[in-house]
C-alpha cells in the first residue's frame, strides 16, 4: 500500500476486471409485537462478495443511510462483515455506498427495499412468516482500473476457509432466470409474428378498399358527366353545304329590295323631269304628283278640286306615304308611269272636268 500513491501509476487502458457482489436483507418475526417500541422485526441487511474473497482489499468503507426514525440513520462501516443489523416494525429504502482504496475510483450507490413481509402476487395479501430473505446478484465493472486498483483487485484472499454460501441459491435461480428469458422470448417472437400477419391481412384489406373507394369516385364522376351531357339544350348540326344554302337565299332577298329602290328612284327622277311648270303654283306640285299617285294606286277618279285642295291637307296625306316599307315601292313602280299621263292632263286648261284615268290606259301601260 504504501508503494503506490494517488496519482500512482495512471490508468491501465483496455483492461476490465468485474467484481460480482451480493446484496439484500435478512428479517426474522419476534411472533407479537414488543411492549417498549412496537417492533415486530429483527433484520440484517448486508453487502458481500459472491465468490469466498475479502472486499476490504479493495472496498475501503461501506456507508448504509437508514430512515430517519432511527437515532443514527448514517451507519459505516470498515471491515467485513459490511452489514448492519436493528429491529424495526416497516419497510423502508436502505441506500448502500462503497468506497474504494483509490480515491480516483468513483463510490458507486446500490438502493435496496428492506423486505419484513412476503405478498401474495395474485391476492396482494401480506403474509407474515418467521423468516424471509430478500437478496440479488449484481456486479461491480471496473473498467480502465489504474494500476494501483488493478493490483488490489487481482491480488485478494479468501474470507473463510470452510464452505461459502448465501441465502439464496444463485445457481438454481440463474437457471430458472435464463429458462424464463427464453419463454419470454419465444412468447414475444411468435406474438411478434401474429402482428405482423395481421399487419399484412390489414393492409390488404385497406388496399382494397382503397381500390374499390376510387372505383366508386370514377364511377360517380362518369355519371354526373353523363347528367351534365343530358341537361345540355341539343345544338343543331349544320353542314357547310346548310351554311351555304342559307347565305344564298339572305343573298337572294336582299337582291330584290337592292334593285328595287334604284327603280323607284329613276322613277321619281323622270316624273320630275317631264312635269311641266304650273304658273301660280310652284310649292303645290310635289304634294299634287303625291296625291295623284295615291289616288291611282286606288283606282278612283279625282276631281280637280282635291288635286288643288290647301297645302295644309297636303301635308297631312304625305306622312303616311313616308312610314310606308321599301316593299311598297315594288308595288307602286307600274302605276308611276301612269301617273305621268295624269299630270300631263293636268297642265290642259282646268275646266269643271273630273280628272279620271281610263281603266284601257292602264292596261296598255
Amino acid at each position: 500500500m504504501s508503494d503506490y500513491g494517488p496519482d500512482c501509476g495512471g490508468r491501465i487502458k483496455g483492461v476490465t476486471i468485474v467484481k460480482p457482489i451480493v446484496y439484500g436483507n435478512v428479517a426474522r418475526h419476534f411472533g407479537k409485537k414488543r411492549e417498549e417500541d412496537g417492533h415486530t422485526h429483527s433484520w440484517n441487511v448486508y453487502v458481500k462478495p459472491f465468490q469466498n474473497e475479502d472486499m476490504s482489499t479493495y472496498v475501503k468503507k461501506v456507508h448504509f443511510k437508514l430512515h430517519e426514525s432511527y437515532t443514527n440513520p448514517n451507519r459505516i462501516v470498515t471491515k467485513p462483515p459490511f452489514e448492519v443489523t436493528e429491529t424495526g416494525w416497516g419497510e423502508f429504502e436502505v441506500s448502500i455506498k462503497l468506497y474504494f482504496m483509490d480515491p480516483n475510483e468513483r463510490p458507486i450507490t446500490i438502493y435496496h427495499i428492506l423486505k419484513l413481509f412476503e405478498t401474495d402476487p395474485i391476492s396482494k395479501q401480506i403474509n407474515i412468516k418467521k423468516y424471509i430473505i430478500s437478496e440479488f446478484y449484481d456486479e461491480i465493472i471496473f473498467q480502465d482500473p489504474s494500476a494501483m486498483m488493478q493490483q488490489l483487485l487481482t491480488n485478494t484472499r479468501q474470507l473463510t476457509i470452510g464452505p461459502y454460501k448465501h441465502e439464496t441459491d444463485f445457481e438454481d435461480k440463474k437457471t430458472k432466470t435464463i429458462a424464463s428469458i427464453q419463454s419470454a422470448k419465444i412468447k414475444v417472437k411468435s406474438e411478434i409474428e401474429e402482428l405482423k400477419d395481421r399487419l399484412k391481412q390489414t393492409q390488404t384489406t385497406i388496399a382494397k378498399l382503397k381500390e374499390n373507394i376510387s372505383s366508386a369516385e370514377a364511377k360517380q364522376e362518369l355519371e354526373k358527366k353523363q347528367q351534365a351531357q343530358l341537361q345540355q339544350p341539343a345544338t343543331p348540326l349544320t353542314t357547310t353545304s346548310d351554311s351555304q344554302q342559307s347565305q344564298s337565299q339572305l343573298q337572294q332577298q336582299q337582291q330584290p329590295q337592292q334593285e328595287s329602290q334604284p327603280q323607284s328612284q329613276q322613277l321619281q327622277s323622270k316624273q320630275q323631269q317631264q312635269q311641266p311648270e304650273q304658273p301660280g303654283h310652284p310649292q303645290d306640285e310635289p304634294m299634287q304628283q303625291v296625291q295623284v299617285m295615291e289616288n291611282i294606286a286606288d283606282l278612283q277618279p279625282v276631281t280637280q278640286q282635291e288635286i288643288l285642295k290647301p297645302q295644309t291637307e297636303s301635308k297631312q296625306t304625305v306622312e303616311p306615304v313616308q312610314q310606308q316599307p321599301e316593299s311598297s315601292s315594288i308595288e307602286l313602280s307600274q302605276p308611276s308611269e301612269v301617273s305621268q299621263e295624269k299630270e300631263v292632263k293636268v297642265d290642259e286648261p282646268m275646266e269643271q272636268q273630273p280628272a279620271t284615268v281610263p281603266t284601257e290606259q292602264l292596261q296598255t301601260d
